[in-house]
């Protein structure tokens, strides 16, 4: 398949957003910067866990010899929070029909998913009553073995299941863990966690990848479309390259002022994916440098729906933002508003909804620009897996660049250890 995802930023220099954006020379600073952060990437690429994930034809032959991939599940449930799932369950909502699990068998063609992250006990009973444990594959995700929330409902499922533990299958770093060591001790199938990715980068490898085969997802054609952009992005190294200019712009927009990103496509299939950027940004990015603390806010928005609840924020509120856009070309399904002779909105008779969606994010875009609030848009061609798998590595390229242009390790979390342990010891 051809093509690739493209961003425009011309609504990120100043001259074109009433002086709230960059000026020309800073880009030119920033973008500087950016491509000494990628050929520095570059000389380690293949030291960096996730820079291989593309590449892993094995991995995809792993999976379809697993004997629970042979088999026909009504439901997958997936036990895992933040990395565990968020990229899974973006991909999931991408690539499936809205409101998937409710259309029939004969519609879906393939199992149901659930997802099990937050230890919300509604959540838990809503999931577990309703579905038939016989015919259910539980995937219990953990790289440390010991994320509290999945140890608590591993517990739960291993005594629901009682004589179904072949129903279980965990993911989780071999030999260390209490995952690995009750795998172990029970006989409960196991695959390991790659120890090289951290979770949030996770998505391209065993742990996206098997629940993704499971639900009948083209795995082979979302690696063929990280592969395509990653050559692509790795051997560009010009400003143009859409994940150096994008990482440069954002953090030199936030040292100008811009301490929120606001994530905004104009697809409600692509809403899901937001929030697994967001914790891609937040917890690569958000670190101490020295005696400063870096960190964009990454915010979560869905056009048009935000601009009736988040817009007039964003207009005459702080200038502190900057959006970016998501701009999908090329719909998989389309309406026409009919023709039915009412003259107060003649101008929507014969059009596409798909071109209502594209004029409405045209006119925010100006419409912030025009009151100072830059904006760039990544063009995305269509929603598949091809270019899904681009999207995932673009964006985890452009954290990493922006990472290495800050100066922090975009591959650790330290500032969330204190809470589990607080966690742990609230909870004895």
């Amino acid at each position: 398949m051809e093509g690739k995802i493209e961003l425009s930023a011309e609504f990120c220099i100043s001259e074109n957003v009433q002086g709230g954006g960059l000026d020309r020379e800073e880009i030119e600073k920033w973008t500087k910067e950016g491509l000494e952060a990628l050929k520095s990437i570059n000389n380690r690429r293949w030291e960096l866990g996730f820079t291989q994930l593309p590449f892993q034809d094995e991995t995809i032959e792993l999976i379809r010899s697993l004997d629970i991939c042979e088999r026909e599940w009504e439901n997958v449930v997936l036990v895992g929070i933040g990395g565990s799932s968020l990229g899974t369950s973006a991909l999931f909502k991408a690539l499936k029909p809205i409101n998937y699990n409710l259309f029939p068998y004969e519609a879906r063609k393939g199992p149901k998913l659930f997802i099990l992250d937050n230890p919300d006990p509604e959540l838990c009973w809503s999931v577990l009553k309703n579905i038939k444990k016989e015919k259910t594959i539980f995937l219990i995700i953990s790289k440390s073995g010991e994320t509290i929330e999945s140890v608590a409902y591993f517990y739960i499922i291993l005594d629901i299941l009682k004589d179904l533990q072949r129903n279980i299958l965990i993911i989780t770093t071999l030999n260390k863990g209490f995952l690995w060591q009750k795998a172990e001790n029970l006989k409960i199938k196991l695959l390991p966690f790659p120890e090289d990715v951290a979770g949030r980068y996770s998505v391209l490898s065993i742990v996206g990848l098997l629940p993704l085969y499971l639900l009948r997802v083209d795995i082979s054609s979302l690696l063929k479309g990280a592969r395509s952009i990653a050559e692509f992005l790795h051997q560009r190294l010009e400003k143009e390259n859409p994940s150096v200019l994008s990482a440069s712009l954002l953090v030199g927009l936030f040292e100008k002022g811009k301490k929120i990103q606001v994530i905004m496509p104009y697809s409600s299939s692509l809403y899901e994916m937001t929030l697994w950027y967001c914790q891609l940004w937040a917890e690569s990015l958000g670190k101490k440098v020295f005696n400063f603390s870096w960190g964009q806010t990454p915010f979560p928005a869905l056009g048009a729906v935000d601009q009736h609840s988040q817009l007039q924020l964003w207009v005459d509120g702080p200038k502190d933002k900057v959006v970016s856009f998501w701009e999908v070309q090329k719909f998989r399904k389309d309406l026409k508003v009919p023709e039915l002779g009412f003259s107060e909105f003649y101008y929507l008779e014969g059009k596409n909804l798909s071109q209502l969606l594209r004029t409405e994010k045209k006119a925010t875009e100006k419409s912030l620009a025009m009151n100072g609030v830059p904006s760039m848009t990544f063009l995305i061609p269509e929603i598949n897996p091809f270019f899904m798998g681009q999207l995932i590595y673009l964006l985890e390229l452009q954290t990493v660049i922006a990472g290495e242009i800050i100066g922090v390790n975009p591959f650790d979390q330290p500032g969330v250890e204190l809470g589990k342990k607080l966690t742990k010891e609230y909870m004895g």
